[in-house]
């Protein structure tokens, strides 16, 4: 996810946005139809263990910002992909 989201960020500087987002299109369908039917616990799990990206679980949550997402993770007892437990 993170190499599609440079490859956009350097499509966009370039001018050629509307193409990018054509190629990227069947990425994100296919990465939305993986998560049809998955529950939160489900969601959760494939974040935490990096198999979906931020933006993928903060669409299928609803939320608009990385902070909630954040507190969500924590709230359900699961660790963002690269954060620390509080001690």
């Amino acid at each position: 996810m993170l190499n599609t989201t440079a490859w956009l960020l350097t499509l966009h500087r370039e001018g050629l946005v509307p193409e990018a987002l054509e190629l990227a299109a069947p990425e994100f369908r296919k990465m939305n139809e993986e998560l049809k039917g998955c529950s939160l616990a489900d969601v959760l799990e494939k974040l935490e263990k990096g198999k979906i990206g931020h933006r993928a679980a903060m669409e299928w949550l609803n939320v608009k910002s990385y902070n909630a997402l954040v507190e969500i993770m924590h709230v359900n007892g699961r660790l963002m992909p690269g954060h620390q437990p509080m001690r």
